[in-house]
């Protein structure tokens, strides 16, 4: 099976990516990485796992403060206390981090250019890498320390390994989407191979009727070759997931294993598993989340969307129309069933979107539609130059690192006015450029912004607090009604590990002073709400940090507070 003969023929110079223009692109990926803390709410709890993955080497199960986590398999914290183990010392424990993202996102575009290539041609493919790196949804995600970012790329692994076998004819590739798969299916879960499976019937039924209509016999030519590459391919992948579920079920218990399948699988699509939040019945939500998703390039995608519609009115039924449709749509459907929705989830998709948007490319755009990118690129390119100037500021201060940035943003924003303004390249391509710039700059002053003066992060507020714990040492603390994001922010930031108070009357005894093991408790509460109860709200505050709305404190019965709590 070739690939898509219409985007080859129309394979012209004039609206080609350019080769540096896709560069940086990619550099998006990069920026925005490496100068903030972790951020509420994933951020903290994710980092934390991963960390006492790289100290334990208990790889079967993941652990939250020395607690099972069984929410998801472990593969991607796996990656990340690797990149802890190797580079943690060197560059620090949330640079290692995020560095892992840059990695999973440019390795994901990557694919994505190679899948597209595959199916529609060299210049698509360009079109296609460049779209979904300036997408904001892809942006938002693969900058953010989410599993997700890992299921991603071994999901268009496995795609991109189905469509070298069968638009490529080069079956043994099928062993090797059998392996990413599984890889998909130990990041998160079932929703992995589900998603696959929508998208593989985009590469398989082309595939399938070509080889029926080439045969008057009715019968596959080649079974044999196809067949036993199918059955390796499925092999890898059951054997890799079961071998793993039973090793895991071995490790944690019957309990924690059900827990897992049951809660984090049949709860979750149901609704069931309402402790793990995120329960939206509505089946329209996501489409109040696509426009978001997809604003860079909203109208490219029903007009690639119209085209694909085109190919199926003339029954061109090639896995270049069928695969994005399939993906995009299907799994769209896929994710409105589901009881549990966080548009976080749709980054799976978005390299099928992607793909539908560039299909726009081959034809001439309308006017409107060339209207709205001239538009939308002078929005970019005024909110470029409003992005600049509190760079250009604070350079004012004759620090060299100021310097060096204002000098680096003044060379983007020149570079990116000059590609939009100038009148060589079609509109898309300026357009293109101008988006690109203003993602990196933006990325460049917005994280930082964000994470101290919005208080995005919550590391200082940790550290101070390990901190004063220190100062504190006949302080014997539990912690009272923790949410994920406490625990995981006292672990990560303060190397500390705490038992949580199992009841009323426990907490009772150690505000009293006469429990055997504490003499003080950790709450974290909205100090406006008064949730905490009498007894503790009644405590000596010995400690205390604001954690933006909310306050930790730590809280004794009969010790003298020595002055104010530590802010």
């Amino acid at each position: 099976m070739t690939s898509d003969p219409v985007s080859s023929e129309r394979d012209s110079r004039e609206n080609r990516v350019p080769g540096f223009l896709l560069g940086l692109c990619l550099f998006i990926s990069v920026f925005g990485l490496f100068d903030h803390d972790l951020w509420t709410p994933d951020e903290p709890r994710e980092a934390a796992i991963a960390l006492e993955m790289s100290r334990t080497g208990q790889w079967l199960v993941p652990h939250l403060a020395g607690q099972p986590f069984v929410e998801k398999p472990p593969l991607s914290y796996i990656v990340w206390a690797l990149f802890l183990r190797s580079l943690g010392g060197w560059l620090g424990p949330t640079i290692a981090l995020r560095l892992s993202l840059a990695v999973m996102g440019l390795m994901s575009l990557g694919l994505t250019y190679l899948l597209a290539r595959r199916l529609c041609g060299a210049r698509m493919a360009g079109w296609t890498a460049a779209i979904l790196a300036t997408l904001p949804g892809f942006v938002h995600v693969t900058h953010w320390l989410l599993v997700d970012n890992a299921l991603l790329l071994f999901c268009v692994a496995t795609i991109w390994a189905l469509a070298e076998a069968y638009v490529g004819g080069r079956y043994s590739f099928l062993a090797l989407a059998g392996l990413a798969a599984a890889g998909a299916f130990l990041c998160k879960g079932v929703i992995g191979p589900a998603v696959i499976g929508v998208a593989a019937l985009g590469l398989f039924a082309p595939w399938a009727i070509e080889r029926a209509s080439a045969s008057k016999a009715g019968v596959f030519p080649g079974w044999l070759c196809w067949g036993a590459w199918h059955f390796a391919g499925l092999l890898v992948f059951l054997g890799i997931c079961m071998a793993w579920a039973a090793a895991f079920r071995a490790a944690a218990g019957p309990e924690l294993f059900r827990e897992w399948w049951h809660s984090n699988h049949v709860g979750r699509f149901s609704g069931q598993a309402v402790q793990l939040g995120h329960i939206n019945p509505n089946p329209l939500y996501y489409l109040g989340v696509l426009p978001v998703y997809a604003l860079t390039w909203l109208p490219l995608f029903g007009l690639g969307a119209w085209t694909l519609a085109g190919f199926l009115r003339r029954r061109r039924f090639s896995p270049g129309v069928m695969l994005p449709l399939i993906w995009g749509l299907g799994g769209l459907l896929l994710f409105s069933l589901s009881a549990t929705k966080r548009e976080i989830y749709l980054v799976v998709l978005m390299p099928a979107w992607a793909m539908i948007a560039a299909r726009a490319m081959d034809r001439e755009l309308p006017r409107w539609c060339g209207a709205w990118l001239a538009v939308m690129g002078w929005v970019f390119a005024v909110s470029l130059l409003f992005a600049a100037g509190p760079v250009l500021w604070l350079a004012l201060d004759g620090t060299v690192a100021r310097l060096l940035q204002a000098l680096s943003v003044t060379i983007l924003v020149a570079a990116g006015l000059a590609l939009f303004l100038g009148r060589r390249r079609t509109i898309p391509i300026r357009y293109l450029a101008i988006t690109a710039v203003l993602y990196i700059v933006a990325l460049s002053i917005a994280c930082p912004l964000v994470d101290g003066a919005l208080g995005k992060g919550y590391g200082r507020s940790f550290r101070v607090f390990a901190d004063g714990l220190l100062d504190l040492p006949e302080v014997r603390p539990a912690l009272w009604a923790p949410d994920e994001t406490v625990r995981a922010g006292l672990y990560y930031y303060g190397q500390r590990t705490f038992a949580v108070v199992k009841s009323a009357d426990e907490l009772e005894r150690i505000l009293a002073g006469s429990h055997s093991d504490y003499n003080a408790v950790i709450a974290c509460h909205k100090p406006e709400k008064k949730t905490l109860p009498a007894s503790v709200a009644g405590g000596a505050v010995l400690l205390e940090v604001r954690l933006r709305a909310r306050c930790l404190q730590l809280i004794g019965s009969k010790a003298e507070q020595k002055g104010p709590p530590l802010q």
